[in-house]
């Protein structure tokens, strides 16, 4: 592995956390259905349910996103820094064949 591939960007475990937390509040709103509907849980999630799921949504895209462009960005960085370094000794190996005809 290169050394790019060793460092994971932190917005992939931010938007995979939060994925998950989204799925748990689901699961956990599913349950509510099907439970008992004077339980603390079931009258939160009752209450502020929908507004959880959104927050929650909002904050999977958001760190989604973040993520891919960190990612882009850091490729395209790695790109242009091994162009920069195969330029310089593309440039030498032509100079050191043109030496040579001479």
């Amino acid at each position: 592995m290169t050394e790019s591939n060793e460092r994971l960007n932190i917005f992939f475990r931010l938007a995979a956390i939060s994925a998950v937390a989204f799925i748990v509040t689901v699961l956990a709103m599913t349950a509510v259905l099907f439970g008992n509907q004077n339980a603390p849980v079931a009258r939160f999630l009752n209450e502020y349910g929908l507004q959880v799921i959104a927050v929650e949504v909002a904050l999977t895209l958001t760190t989604g996103l973040a993520a891919l462009t960190v990612d882009r960005m850091q490729i395209t960085r790695e790109q242009l820094e091994s162009e920069f370094q195969d330029t310089p000794n593309d440039a030498a190996n032509e100079l050191d064949s043109e030496t040579v005809k001479d």
